[in-house]
């Protein structure tokens, strides 16, 4: 889950990914600050146990920006990289933050949570199985939870050509790994258009979806589990 190129999560790579990823994700920084403030928006104030469900834990940037802001929360983290989950355990004990992490799927989850994330993740499942993690999700919410979710969103053309080279030109990454991220279109990286995403998520069950997020190519979403 979770990278721009054929990362291998469950090679040593997987150290190098919190380094990396901010580079290659234009806006990283903001996409979770805003998840963030929304999310409190979101989420009301009044209630007293609050439990997040974090679909695609592997690094733990949304357990440490909400954990740090939302220090009542507790948060269930899910990956099924082992190595980056670890990554993530270290990062959220020294944070303080009340994280519970499990090995494996979704669909192994059981209990109803507050609300959700999944950040970077759906681009790299074709529609029948986004779909399908998108419904597991919405199973395990409350209703009236909120879903946030961040994708590499598009369709091949023109605009497509001109976004794709102006990502390529940001923060310095080598070329050789643009390169490698433009073969994994079609390949490990499956693209889907802002209306098919929006459609995507009133089919697993959320209403009042919304973009919230726009940068280069990554797109991000809030929607409703109904």
């Amino acid at each position: 889950m979770k990278e721009v190129s054929n990362m291998n999560w469950h090679s040593d790579e997987v150290y190098n990914y919190q380094a990396k990823i901010p580079l290659k994700i234009p806006g990283y920084d903001e996409l979770y600050k805003m998840m963030n403030y929304l999310m409190s928006v979101y989420v009301s104030s009044e209630n007293k146990h609050i439990h997040m469900l974090i679909v695609g834990a592997e690094g733990g940037q949304e357990l440490i920006t909400l954990g740090n802001r939302n220090k009542g929360w507790a948060f269930t983290g899910v990956a099924p990289s082992i190595k980056m989950l670890g990554i993530a355990q270290r990062r959220s004990k020294k944070a303080g933050i009340n994280a519970t992490f499990i090995h494996g799927e979704v669909e192994s989850i059981t209990g109803k949570f507050t609300g959700a994330t999944c950040m970077l993740v759906l681009h790299f499942l074709k529609e029948a199985e986004a779909c399908k993690l998108l419904k597991e999700i919405s199973e395990r919410l409350k209703s009236g939870a909120p879903l946030f979710v961040a994708s590499i969103v598009g369709k091949k053309g023109r605009e497509f050509q001109w976004q794709m080279k102006a990502y390529m030109l940001s923060n310095g990454i080598p070329i050789e790994e643009w390169l490698n991220f433009e073969k994994s279109i079609d390949n490990t990286i499956h693209l889907i258009s802002s209306a098919k995403m929006k459609h995507l998520l009133n089919r697993s069950g959320f209403t009042e979806v919304t973009k919230f997020y726009k940068g280069f190519l990554v797109e991000g979403w809030v929607g409703i589990n109904g």
